[in-house]
């Protein structure tokens, strides 16, 4: 046996089921906010699972002896009301694909992300709440999904971590007001131009000053015009982009 869906109104791993040592693939269907409690078990018995499935399925946190799972290659945890991680999430080194997509609580990622370096598919749209990147995001050379970048203030977290990855589909920049880039425009324009995304939004104050409670910001702050101009002249060279959205600026 290789793959199970669970729908049960229990939490526990049905006994039958913990004879299957070797499964690859568990998926959770019901909305229970207490599948947490199975991980201990799901340890302990499935060595070689490679996709665990807990989307839609009501957790609140994720225990933190999920990062025992050694072989694991996807985790799904989207549309979940989770608000942080586990930090131990990042020892599995050989995650590819980990989909908080709509995890709307999700405040922020663990510090040690970077951690990750086989990762390819970090889906965070849809996470209103989440405030920042963990640091040095751009060790992630394999990185090819990554639907939002928020820009921090400092290098680590620089909108020049994303010229590292390999990305592709969709991206969505925000915080673009955090962004200083006055000798660093020619490097940004170079890698655009190697782009072909399906779509590209470019966001100052995190959605037009929507999220103002993710961070401590002066709604009316002075931004440099030239510093926008560069940025917009910068990140919109490539002629592959389908579809471009620039929300915030105040340049024309």
């Amino acid at each position: 046996m290789s793959s199970v869906v669970c729908s049960s109104s229990s939490a526990l791993i049905p006994e039958a089921l913990c004879e299957a040592k070797r499964l690859r693939t568990l998926n959770f269907l019901s909305p229970r906010e207490d599948y947490m409690e199975a991980i201990p078990t799901i340890l302990a018995t499935f060595k070689h699972l490679r996709m665990l499935n807990f989307s839609g399925s009501g957790i609140k946190s994720l225990h933190q002896e999920i990062g025992g799972l050694i072989s694991l290659r996807y985790l799904d945890l989207s549309n979940t009301t989770l608000e942080t991680m586990p930090a131990t999430i990042c020892d599995r080194c050989h995650l590819q694909t980990l989909n908080l997509s709509s995890c709307r609580e999700l405040k922020e990622l663990p510090s040690g992300t970077t951690k990750l370096i086989n990762l390819r598919h970090l889906n965070i749209d849809d996470c209103p709440r989440l405030a920042g990147m963990p640091p040095s995001m751009g060790i992630l050379q394999q990185l090819q999904t990554l639907p939002v970048y928020i820009i921090g203030r400092n290098f680590e977290t620089s909108i020049f971590q994303i010229i590292s990855m390999n990305l592709r589909g969709k991206l969505k920049i925000k915080c673009l007001e955090e962004a200083k880039i006055p000798f660093g425009n020619n490097m940004i324009k170079r890698w655009m131009l190697t782009k072909e995304f399906q779509s590209l939004e470019l966001l100052w104050q995190n959605d037009g000053g929507k999220l103002d409670h993710n961070r401590s910001r002066q709604a009316g702050r002075q931004v440099d015009d030239r510093t926008e101009f560069c940025l917009v002249d910068s990140l919109t060279v490539s002629p592959f982009i389908r579809m471009l959205s620039i929300n915030g600026y105040s340049g024309t």
